[in-house]
This record gives structure tokens, sequence and C-alpha cells, in this order.
């Protein structure tokens, strides 16, 4: 009788890439959304629906904050315009129930100012500071 030999079969390269891309690929997504899982596993889904309402409201607060204070004056407007814009951007901010100090509130303005009108801010101050 011949004798039969058993060749072990050994997976080929490709196969053996794509089982561990595939373990890769897990690991990357439990990694990515374990902190999910963790606050979603066995919540109700009206609490979920709560719970992501009250995220986008932070986001948009969050938001309008950061455009409130990156606020800058383009040179092509006007004072007045400007003005317009900065209180209709303060009003946003305050109708988000942000709370901005009067002190926070003139630094912004201030610091989005351009040069030269900090220099006639800073004369007006000046003269009304003398009539008084």
């Amino acid at each position: 009788m011949a004798e039969r030999k058993h060749a072990q079969i050994t997976p080929s390269g490709s196969s053996q890439s794509r089982a561990n891309g595939r373990g890769r690929r897990e690991i990357r997504r439990k990694t990515y959304f374990r902190e999910r899982e963790l606050i979603w596993i066995g919540v109700p889904k009206a609490t979920q629906i709560l719970l992501k309402n009250e995220r986008t409201i932070r986001r948009k607060r969050e938001k309008d904050l950061r455009e409130f204070m990156s606020l800058k004056m383009d040179p092509l407007d006007s004072f007045i315009d400007f003005l317009r814009t900065f209180v209709m951007k303060f009003e946003e901010v305050n109708e988000s129930d942000i709370r901005v100090t009067e002190r926070e509130r003139y630094k912004v303005l201030y610091h989005s100012l351009l040069e030269y009108s900090k220099n006639e801010m800073n004369e007006t101050n000046i003269e009304i500071g003398d009539n008084e």
C-alpha cells in the first residue's frame, strides 16, 4: 500500500493579513466606540434622545460663545454697523443662557476693534472723564 502524505494546510499570506486586518479593525472599533457603548448600554431610548438633545444645545451655546469671543471688525464696515453686529451677537449669546459679564463684554469689544477705532474710543473716554 502506498503511503499517504499529509500536507499541513497553512493560510496564504493574503488570507492571514485579512484575518489580522479584521482583528485590527475590531480593536480600533472597540477603542473608538468604548465610551459611547458605556453610555448607551441599558439606557432607555427616551433618555438617549434627551441626552442627545442636551448635547446639541450645549454645542450650540459653545458655538455662539466662540463666535462672540472671536468677533473682529471688518475694515470696510463702519463703526456703527460693527456696533450693531456686536449687540446682535451679544443678544444671541444671552438668549443661549450664557452669562457674559460687563468686563468680558467690553474686553471682547475692545479687542475686536481696529487700532484706529481703539484710539478713538480711548480719546472719547479721556474727554468724557475730563468733563466730569
